[in-house]
């Protein structure tokens, strides 16, 4: 039964992460969960809480390690030929009109 009481701050920690996809969010509630765990439960469980909270929340980001999606290529614009005025002309590449 102990183990039971146990895994609901745990199982809550897992559907946070697997509904949201966010590890911020799921940061959040392990924290806030295994606070509760803390200040609210039993003195002689306490390590049991936060053992529990722990692994989920392992588990939980380990399930969300792979969501990061790769950076996006940048956007390459084509640029204009610089402006040949008679002081930057190539020897050899002199456009003349026919």
């Amino acid at each position: 039964m102990v183990l039971l009481i146990a895994l609901v701050p745990a199982v809550v920690v897992i559907l946070i992460a697997v509904g949201t996809k966010s590890k911020t969010k799921t940061t959040v509630v392990a924290l806030i969960v295994a606070a509760l765990g803390i200040f609210t439960g039993n003195p002689a469980y306490t390590a049991l809480d936060v053992v529990a909270v722990a692994l989920a929340y392992w588990l939980a980001m380990s399930f969300l390690g792979n969501t990061i999606k790769p950076a996006e290529p940048p956007v390459v614009f084509p640029t204009a030929p610089p402006y040949q005025t008679s002081r930057n002309r190539i020897p050899g590449h002199c456009h003349q009109w026919p």
